[in-house]
């Protein structure tokens, strides 16, 4: 996450000097990161790596499209959108 985020940043030359989120707000989202990590490897170790990471992966995939489409977070059509559905 953060050398995929890191690629972004210079890729973009956006700002990276404020942070976007309140804390609590941030401390929220730290925390589904962490139950999800934690719900993939469970799930890698119930039904195997191969299926466990494909859906992992997929999960990431779902993400990205809601955060761009649904979330209009980057706004859809631009560079920014663009290069977060690609990376």
């Amino acid at each position: 996450m953060f050398a995929g985020s890191c690629m972004l940043v210079v890729v973009s030359k956006s700002s990276v000097n404020s942070i976007a989120l309140p804390l609590p707000a941030a401390a929220c989202d730290w925390l589904l990161w962490g139950i999800g990590n934690y719900g993939a490897l469970k799930m890698m170790e119930l039904i195997g790596t191969g299926k466990g990471f494909t859906i992992a992966q997929l999960c990431v995939v779902v993400n990205a499209l809601v955060g761009v489409f649904l979330m209009k977070n980057p706004k859809p059509g631009t560079r920014a959108a663009l290069l977060t559905l690609i990376a």
